[in-house]
């Protein structure tokens, strides 16, 4: 593969992307994937991950993305998801606390080096820096649901495609038929409060927060 990228993005254009990198020649493509490759080995917890390491987690969480999604920019956040595991130390290992804050150095490496579109890295560093807030949505103060839901709409993800991601990412654990009720609500509740408080240069900002926060907070 040439650090071009373009061979890996006919990848994840593919059918199954997941499948197509397990196939690639280790030795051939590291040079080029070596963020990548450095998940293989990086143990996770058994009762929430029986699929394995965070190598084989993350290929087929793309490979789910790529069912629910033509999307490459999609599939790519989402096979890159995990990428914050790679830097838990090997003595706090099979657990990754915190790793959604680790992510941005591995990202950025690997999506210049590709010289994919600046759209993708900046879905991929959302759904890296967000998704573990996405499956506690239920369980987050109203504040942190307002702050959430900024986020993710301040980046190339809608939504939608947000929660494709945590999708795949429940499916990538083995749970084929997990569909978590959350991810309508996170939807519902993000196209609701912007439709009625859109994001206003003419508001105060502070106060379009704590109005947003208030509405989240009379809906729960």
């Amino acid at each position: 593969m040439d650090c071009s990228g373009s061979k890996f993005k006919a990848i994840i254009h593919s059918d199954r992307p997941g499948k197509k990198l397990a196939e690639l020649n280790e030795q051939k493509y590291y040079d080029c994937l070596e963020e990548l490759y450095n998940l293989k080995e990086v143990s996770q917890p058994e009762d929430g991950h029986p699929e394995g390491d965070a190598w084989r987690h993350s290929l087929l969480v793309v490979n789910k993305a790529a069912q629910l999604t033509l999307s490459a920019m999609v599939r790519y956040a989402a096979l890159l998801h995990d990428f914050g595991k790679q830097a838990t130390p090997l003595k706090a290992r099979p657990h990754h606390y915190d790793h959604e804050k680790k992510a941005d150095t591995y990202i950025i490496r690997l999506s210049r080096r590709l010289g994919v579109l600046p759209a993708w890295e900046k879905a991929a560093l959302t759904a890296a820096r967000l998704h573990m807030k996405g499956h506690y949505f239920p369980k987050l103060r109203p504040g942190t649901k307002v702050d959430l839901l900024v986020d993710i709409n301040n980046s190339p993800l809608s939504f939608e495609q947000f929660c494709q991601i945590l999708l795949a990412d429940a499916h990538g654990r083995g749970r084929a038929a997990y569909e978590p009720i959350y991810l309508k609500d996170l939807i519902n509740y993000g196209n609701k409060m912007f439709e009625i408080y859109p994001e206003n240069s003419d508001i105060d900002a502070q106060k379009l927060r704590v109005d947003r926060c208030n509405w989240m907070a009379g809906n729960l």
